[in-house]
């Protein structure tokens, strides 16, 4: 659906160059919501922004549903945006003008008849729960209503994709959750790819099936969100897991004849009693050092530090137990 192959993009500021974007290789497949994080300045956004071509790459190819954007004429590329729809930050509305008109402002600049921009209207208003406030204007709206009025207006032209650009990070905690929560109604009943920015670790556990992990420029860590939140590679990975995840990842101090293992434990086993089977059926003393309970979209996730105490044979017995009860077990290094 959307690949970029050796990106680069190089800006010049005052005779001073900067490199925003730095061979950046992605893939975002159909269907997906994918979330792409970083702090400031780390790139997410001129990353978005070379998708549909608002930035043109300084090298590299940017691919979007089979088709090289660097290669299209001018009207061929229009034909392309159109099937990506944006929604962002701040909301760009047209203050001046009614919610209806600012929903109805795609179609009406590509020379929609009127009765055919006011159906479509009428329906994407219904769909994200504003059908009694066309006639208002956006003064008049909450930031939540905003932002709703941002997303119909992005669906107006039935895209493909739609990008959001940091698109819950002026709202609060409940309308952000709502938000997230019309997004996913929309990539699931609408079959629309969906990009995500932000740098809030809390929007990608929410909706995002995949997520890129950038720095400086650079993506540093990419994979399955699940993946990403058991078990983070790079420290700035880590350093958003945490604010989720706040289980530590410091060394447990071990002993002659104990062993520590990390459990990450998730659909039926979390209804097993894994723990309490462990004494009776192979003699092992347990103590948890570190636990913590998180979702990611709907699966929840148990994560232990576990001390095992007994005969190597039976920790490994009941370290067998444990992985064909379906639980992932990583020993961790001794601290010495």
């Amino acid at each position: 659906m959307i690949q970029l192959r050796n990106v680069t993009k190089v800006y010049t500021r005052a005779k001073k160059t900067i490199t925003a974007l730095d061979g950046i290789n992605l893939q975002i497949d159909k269907g997906d919501i994918f979330g792409v994080i970083g702090y400031s300045g780390a790139g997410k956004s001129t990353l978005i922004r070379l998708i549909n071509y608002l930035e043109r790459p300084t090298s590299g190819d940017v691919e979007v549903d089979g088709l090289v954007l660097g290669d299209r004429s001018p009207s061929q590329l229009r034909e392309v945006k159109r099937e990506i729809g944006m929604i962002f930050q701040h909301f760009n509305l047209l203050e001046s003008r009614t919610v209806s008109h600012n929903v109805g402002m795609p179609l009406i600049l590509a020379g929609k008849p009127k009765h055919e921009v006011e159906a479509r209207v009428a329906e994407l208003l219904a769909f994200v729960g504003l059908e009694d406030r066309g006639a208002s204007y956006p003064s008049e709206l909450s930031g939540g209503q905003k932002q709703r009025v941002g997303i119909a207006r992005a669906l107006a032209s039935n895209p493909k994709i739609l990008l959001c650009d940091e698109a819950t990070s002026a709202l609060d905690p409940e309308t952000t959750r709502s938000i997230l929560a019309l997004l996913q109604r929309i990539n699931r009943e609408l079959n629309i790819t969906i990009v995500l920015i932000t740098h809030e670790m809390s929007v990608i556990q929410e909706i995002c099936n995949r997520v890129a992990v950038m720095e400086n420029g650079h993506i540093v860590e990419e994979g399955r969100a699940l993946d990403i939140f058991l078990r983070p590679g790079h420290q700035t990975t880590r350093n958003f897991v945490r604010t989720i995840m706040s289980i530590d990842d410091e060394p447990v101090a071990q002993v002659d004849g104990e062993r520590v293992v990390r459990l990450e434990v998730l659909g039926d086993a979390l209804g097993e009693p894994f723990i309490d089977r462990l004494k009776p059926d192979f003699g092992l003393r347990t103590h948890i050092e570190r636990a913590n309970t998180v979702y990611v979209q709907q699966t929840k996730i148990l994560v232990l530090v576990l001390r095992l105490s007994g005969e190597p044979g039976a920790i490994d017995a009941g370290i067998a137990y444990l992985e064909s009860a379906g639980i992932t077990v990583l020993e961790e290094s001794a601290d010495v």
